[in-house]
């Protein structure tokens, strides 16, 4: 039998959040799995399943949530180690149990390996601890075949230790009314870090109100505490603030209409293990303008119109393309639609239900 550890559930659906929660409540149902372990701030996710299959969802400390940051995380992986069941599935990386036998592992990106450069906290982790149980671990999923490639790179791992089960998107996102998004705001989904590229979001956005004088606005779902500082050290007039709105957690029936009438969604993202607002941008049939970097071409492939993320002037231009040529538009649109169709959460829950299989028959 398998436990799902899916601690790392949040107050906010964030891509591991959404991961965890869409994969752990298909797989539920399942006769192989005994057990979803979760926080108590993710018990609302969960309501529907409570009333059917309550003695299997294990609640936890809303202590051990990602919402509390390192100390969140330092505590889920303790949590972790307190598991005992035959076969525990970890959802994400950060959680590990250093004693199981039998266990499973999604690994969705490295970012803290490849962009820290040994500054942060899970730097550590992922050079040192991580290595030292990964060969282990009886299979490790991973979203892309881009993180399978970087984790052979790495860790030396064999080929056929690793499964690759692509996201899905949530079926709200497959909006059945699709506007001509002609609206006049551009649309980033996402946080606000330093490989996520805020910076070069604001950069072009500068860009092309100095330069392509486009009367746009930027909607961003994220706080907008450091911006101020970003602006300054990037040297842009602060009164670009005044086209900029910040719209903090918003719930997934506020992010559908924000995707169907943006006129283009821009993800210039250095790193990705996956990517999924691209995607749920793309089923809403919204043209999405995104980073030229290996993980996002294989989700994406023709469907997206590619800049060079570190250039503002390329994300700029791509973002004027995309809002100045109709044809263009309805092209990536017409593409998007059909590329999201590949994307299916109940078909990435059966491939999952293939690898516990496999483990169970060890």
């Amino acid at each position: 039998m398998v436990t799902i550890n899916a601690m790392n559930i949040g107050v906010k659906l964030d891509g591991l959040g959404r991961y965890s929660f869409e994969i752990a409540k298909r797989l539920i149902k399942n006769d192989l799995v005994s057990k979803v372990v979760i926080n108590r701030k993710a018990v609302t996710y969960f309501l529907d399943e409570l009333r059917i299959y309550k003695n299997k969802i294990c609640v936890v400390p809303s202590f051990v949530s990602p919402d509390y940051g390192f100390k969140g995380h330092l505590l889920r992986l303790l949590y972790t180690n307190a598991l005992r069941e035959d076969i525990l599935f970890n959802t994400s990386q950060i959680e590990l149990n250093f004693w199981k036998k039998k266990q499973i592992i999604t690994i969705h990106d490295l970012t803290p390996l490849l962009f820290s450069q040994g500054r942060s906290k899970q730097f550590y982790y992922f050079k040192y601890i991580l290595p030292k149980f990964l060969r282990r671990i009886d299979k490790i999923i991973t979203d892309s075949n881009h993180v399978k490639d970087l984790l052979m790179e790495f860790y030396r791992l064999e080929r056929e230790k690793i499964k690759v089960i692509y996201c899905g998107i949530s079926d709200i996102f497959f909006a059945k009314d699709i506007s001509n998004n002609q609206g006049d705001y551009l649309l980033y989904v996402g946080r606000i870090t330093s490989t996520k590229n805020i910076v070069g979001i604001l950069e072009a956005f500068n860009f092309i109100h100095k330069n392509y004088r486009l009367p746009l606005r930027l909607k961003i779902t994220s706080a907008g505490a450091d911006i101020i500082a970003i602006l300054r050290h990037i040297g842009c007039n602060e009164k670009i603030l005044d086209f900029i709105e910040f719209i903090p957690h918003p719930s997934d029936a506020e992010l559908l209409n924000l995707y169907k009438d943006a006129l283009a969604f821009i993800f210039p993202s250095l790193s990705e293990g996956f990517g999924i607002p691209p995607l749920e941008a793309m089923a809403c049939g919204c043209p999405a303008v995104v980073s030229d970097v290996r993980s996002i071409r294989e989700i994406c492939a023709d469907a997206a119109y590619y800049v060079d993320p570190y250039n503002a002037e390329s994300i700029a231009e791509g973002i004027y393309r995309v809002a100045t040529d109709s044809e263009l538009r309805q092209r990536l649109v017409t593409k998007g639609l059909q590329r999201t169709r590949l994307f299916s959460w109940e078909r990435a829950a059966k491939e999952h239900i293939k690898v516990f299989e496999e483990v169970s028959y060890q």
